[in-house]
């Protein structure tokens, strides 16, 4: 993909998530502001981090900043990034509402707006389906990173793209809905089953090229609920962490 092209594209991906912003946020704060939810991954992010403190640590892709909250809560020093001025907008409002001191920033993930050896450790959730270059991307994140610093990286086979707002409509919704939309379970089900197994050995790989040593991949057990009820999505978690010589 040439440079022109994927400036295009990403522009284009810029003006989506600006536009969906709001409703994303909305739809995102039904299941993430639930009390479980947010015990669930506390416990995960302290596996993680262990009973270390102000870290230096940076959100990739923050959206409205659930995670980048997380971890404040558990005494770590985050900036969250993110290519969406909408998102960023929200995301700093809710900091304020929550009196959470959290930092906010515009920028690519290609192409971070900070000094080298800058973060104890990187995180991020759910974009590597939005990267075009993962190899770019990982090099300049291992420049931003001191050594001995960390990247923890939540994903999942996407392949049929994010059905929990399809599954959340099924709850809620009196309304016949489409076929297309009511077969959630069908996500990397069928035909692209093995598609997790790849984007895990296309990860490690790429990590490795980058430079990263001790990559590792963990089983993270997270549960998604709507109100009283648990939606249970067929897509196979992605968690691997890997380490700046």
């Amino acid at each position: 993909m040439g440079v022109r092209d994927r400036k295009a594209m990403n522009m284009e991906l810029q003006q989506s998530w600006n536009k969906r912003a709001q409703m994303y946020a909305n739809r995102m704060d039904k299941l993430m502001n639930s009390l479980e939810y947010q015990n669930q991954w506390k416990e995960n992010l302290q596996l993680l981090l262990g009973s270390c403190q102000g870290l230096e640590i940076l959100d990739i892709g923050t959206g409205s900043g659930f995670l980048a909250f997380q971890l404040v809560r558990l005494g770590q020093r985050v900036i969250g990034l993110d290519f969406s001025e909408e998102m960023l907008r929200i995301a700093e409002s809710k900091a304020q509402s929550l009196n959470l001191d959290c930092s906010f920033v515009f920028g690519n993930a290609v192409n971070l707006p900070f000094p080298a050896e800058r973060f104890d450790t990187i995180v991020c959730r759910h974009l590597l389906y939005s990267l075009n270059d993962r190899s770019l991307v990982f090099t300049e994140w291992l420049r931003v990173l001191r050594s001995g610093g960390r990247v923890a990286i939540w994903d999942g086979d996407w392949t049929a793209r994010n059905m929990l707002p399809f599954a959340q409509l099924q709850l809620t919704s009196k309304k016949q809905i489409p076929r297309r939309y009511a077969t959630i379970k069908r996500q990397g089900a069928f035909k692209r089953e093995q598609e997790p197994n790849m984007l895990h050995n296309e990860v490690i790989m790429e990590l490795k090229a980058a430079g990263f040593i001790n990559i590792k991949i963990f089983k993270m057990d997270i549960k998604n609920t709507f109100g009283d009820r648990e939606i249970k999505l067929e897509c196979e978690c992605l968690f691997i962490t890997a380490q700046r010589p």
